[in-house]
Formats: structure tokens, sequence, C-alpha cells
């Protein structure tokens, strides 16, 4: 009988457990990332940023490694502090797009970078740059993008 009585203690205890378990956070929305967009329609001199992998974030955490870009206008690496902030690029091509929207959110312990390119009439394939800067806080996070295209 005693045996009988530790079998359902020990069922009661899992049974408390495993609802405890469902009751833990799981992993949230995610938090918006405050960010803003350096350049304006400033694009790289270089054209070695066309061999960036599209659709693929590419993190400059320091001046030296932006300067690589070879920008028009040393001016747009004088608005980036490195010591607070750092720069992530990304390359995304679509028919003729136009930028709508773009966000950095902190979501299980990663950056999702979403980008939302609205299509126009148009059959000719456009590449663009895109850039953020975000708050260093948040350097060691890996980035994931998210890219939309929308007619």
């Amino acid at each position: 009988m005693k045996d009988f009585r530790e079998i359902i203690v020990l069922l009661l205890l899992i049974a408390l457990v495993g609802c405890n378990r469902s009751e833990l956070p799981q992993c949230a929305d995610g938090i918006t990332i405050p960010i803003r967009t350096p350049f304006g329609e400033a694009t790289p001199c270089n054209p070695e940023i066309e061999e960036i992998d599209y659709e693929q974030a590419i993190v400059f955490a320091n001046r030296e490694d932006v300067e690589k870009l070879n920008f028009c206008s040393e001016e747009v690496l004088d608005g980036i502090d490195f010591e607070k902030e750092y720069l992530v690029a990304v390359r995304a091509c679509s028919a003729c797009g136009i930028l709508r929207k773009q966000q950095v959110r902190l979501h299980c312990d990663r950056l999702i970078y979403s980008i939302e390119i609205e299509n126009t009439i148009c059959a000719a394939i456009t590449c663009s740059n895109y850039f953020v800067v975000i708050p260093r806080e948040y350097l060691n996070y890996p980035i994931e993008m998210d890219i939309t295209k929308t007619n």
C-alpha cells in the first residue's frame, strides 16, 4: 500500500511540474529596437558593395570597416558614434521596389531586421542597399533578415 501512495505522490509531482512548465513565458513577440537610417539617399561609391550576399545582413562594428565601402562623402560616417552604435547593411533586389518600412526587433535572443518593399509596375529588377544604425548594446545578437515584397 505504501508503494501505491508513493506512485500517486510521484504522479502528482510530475503533473504539477508539467503545469508549471506550461505557464513559463514562451518567447515573446519581441521589442522594437530604436534604429535610424544614416545615409538617406547616399550610396557607396565603391562598386564592391554589390558583392554583398543578397538579403544577408552585414555588420560594421567600427569606422574602419565602413571606410572600406568608400562612401562618396565622409559626412555620412561622421554621424555615427561607433562607441555607442553600429551599422548594419543589407542588399535586396525587387521589381522597381519602393522601401515602405524598416524595423529591427529583439526576438528570442536574436535581432530580426525587417524590410518591407513594395514592388511597382515594372519588370526591371532593381537592387538597393539598405542601412540602419543600431545601439551598440545589441551588437552581440545574431541578425536574421525578414524581407517582404508586396505588389
